[in-house]
């Protein structure tokens, strides 16, 4: 008995060992460990968030005048003249190594601007211009300007910063002939001379210099002198300076871009001038007049101007928007402004709503206001106080269609506007400011299509209501203004131009009288045909309707002109 409950103990043991075996036959297995598990981690891959500073393209420097981009938030200026028609030069993006355009027309014009450039060096680019157009026509009234002069920029490139800088100097040249009109004796005609001679340096960081923070620094002093002659007595033109005006533009932008996206702005402005004027005495017709009338002494204007412009811009997938505030020292007043922009794109691409409410105080030149009206005469100058409240619509079907609607309310504080000197200078125009607040109210609209690149078409308009303190108090300022532009281009070989500028009736203050000027319509058609890669030829006709219609009281525009020429790339 004990051997059989003996024998069942030992059966019970082996039971298991036996179960394995007849199904899978695990076999062991010796592992050498060499040394201890260490477990490493790689390095973190660290996302530049400072950003590259792109290699500017070099492009044709532009040879007009050099109004700036917004003087005032009124956007309308007054129809230029035309000297001689230029046509749109569509089909030149990048400034080649040599660039020269060459061109003729009628009232004796002409049209001289050649290029060069070096842009081989990757480091260092630079080049030069040279310029000059006007028209020498008999008729004196037709000799409303011409502009003349070179320029010299370049831009370095390092590791840690990069430089542009631009050093220009211009000669110009224009009547101020408006005295027949005001039934003044005609050969009385004054011209000016302005020399000017300005540069612009601009520094800023690359993403090698490992900063907390992005910066841009821009400089843009200026010197002109103007002379003045009266072609009555003088017979040929003076030099005699009767004003000076020297002027610093010092702007600094600091910016710092946040893990979200955001981004912290601080903008840094000082403004500074001053004007000079010795009114000629001796330049009358002392038959006509006596100098006794010019009762206007010698004077210097410093004008300074401090602005700091701090925001925050909260960048989103849907929406975007800026916070701030803009605080202006003009003089020993302290002026706060608001800083608001924001966008919402309620349908992709098709729908983006977007509303603001923006201040600023405008810094006004004498070379920034005769810019605008080339026959100023001299002014006191204001600074204007500006705030601009708007809201609308845009959108893009991305393909071909793109459009804007936008209604704004804008608010003024010493205003400037031109107006003739019906006293000793009726040729010349004078500055009369608003100093009272007044508003004004703007609907705008625009629409543009595309068509695969060979044809462009797009049209604007703007209607202007100034209601306070009335809608007659806008001189030579225009309630309504539309453009329409359209432009075929044709196997890369030919492209065409049509454009079409109208505009209604405006207002004129002669003395206490208020005149109107008639509205008009200026059509324009040109034309550039590429021979080959290296010569091209244009053709150009401004005021096809052929309509005089004055640009400022007194000053009629040219009528049918034209322009052909060449154009050299290399």
């Amino acid at each position: 008995m004990k051997k059989i409950i003996l024998l069942l103990l030992i059966f019970i043991a082996l039971k298991p060992a036996m179960a394995q075996d007849s199904g899978d036959n695990i076999k062991s297995e010796e592992i050498d460990i060499i040394k201890p598990y260490q477990p490493i981690l790689a390095d973190a891959v660290k996302i530049p968030f400072v950003p590259n500073v792109v290699k500017n393209i070099t492009e044709k420097q532009s040879v007009s005048y050099d109004i700036p981009a917004k003087l005032l938030d009124v956007p309308y200026q007054a129809p230029s003249l035309k000297p001689a028609a230029m046509p749109k030069d569509e089909s030149k993006q990048e400034l080649p190594s040599l660039y020269a355009k060459i061109g003729f027309g009628n009232y004796f014009a002409d049209f001289l601007d050649v290029i060069y450039s070096n842009t081989k060096n990757k480091n260092f680019n630079y080049g030069a211009e040279i310029f000059n157009y006007g028209n020498h026509s008999i008729d004196i009234t037709s000799r409303a300007m011409r502009q003349s002069g070179m320029q010299l920029f370049g831009t370095l490139y390092s590791k840690k910063f990069s430089m542009t800088g631009n050093l220009k100097y211009e000669n110009d040249k224009r009547n101020a002939y408006g005295e027949e009109v005001l039934g003044m004796n005609a050969d009385s005609v004054m011209r000016y001379r302005f020399n000017r001679l300005s540069a612009k340096v601009v520094f800023q960081n690359t993403a090698d210099l490992k900063l907390p923070f992005d910066w841009k620094s821009t400089a843009n002093p200026y010197f002109i002198n103007r002379v003045f002659a009266n072609l009555q007595i003088d017979k040929a033109e003076s030099s005699k300076e009767n004003l000076h005006e020297n002027g610093l533009n010092w702007l600094n932008q600091f910016s710092k871009t946040l893990k979200s996206g955001d981004k912290i702005w601080f903008n840094m402005n000082w403004q500074w001038n001053e004007l000079s004027i010795a009114p000629p005495t001796n330049y009358f017709n002392q038959e006509r007049i006596s100098t006794t009338q010019i009762a206007t002494p010698n004077y210097k204007q410093p004008n300074s101007l401090f602005v700091l412009n701090p925001y925050y811009q909260i960048n989103r997938k849907t929406w975007n928007t800026e916070l701030g505030l803009n605080l202006s020292f003009d003089g020993s007043n302290t002026i706060l402004l608001p800083h608001y922009e924001s966008s919402k794109i309620l349908i992709e691409n098709y729908l983006v709503f977007y509303d603001g409410w923006k201040g600023w105080v405008q810094k006004n030149t004498y070379w920034d206001l005769q810019m605008q009206c080339p026959w100023l005469s001299y002014a006191e100058l204001q600074n204007t106080t500006s705030q601009d409240s708007y809201m609308g619509i845009r959108g893009t079907d991305k393909k071909r269609i793109s459009y804007n609607a936008k209604f704004t309310l804008l608010s003024y504080k010493h205003l400037p506007l031109f107006v003739n000197n019906d006293s000793i200078r009726g040729g010349e125009m004078t500055l009369k400011y608003q100093n009272e607040d007044c508003q004004m109210l703007n609907f705008h609209g625009d629409v543009a299509y595309n068509q695969n690149d060979k044809f462009k078409t797009s049209v604007a308009a703007d209607y202007y209501n100034f209601y306070k303190p009335n809608s007659t108090w806008a001189f030579h300022r225009p309630g309504l203004q539309i453009w329409w532009n359209a432009n075929y281009r044709l196997a890369d070989k030919l492209n065409l131009n049509a454009s079409v500028k109208a505009w209604d009736k405006q207002k004129v203050l002669l003395g206490n009288q208020i005149q109107t000027l008639n509205g008009a319509v200026d059509v324009s058609l040109s034309a550039m045909y590429n021979y080959n890669k290296y010569i091209s030829a244009f053709v150009s006709l401004n005021n096809l309707l052929n309509q005089q219609y004055q640009v400022y009281y007194g000053y009629k525009a040219l009528g049918l002109n034209a322009m052909l020429g060449v154009v050299f790339k290399y």
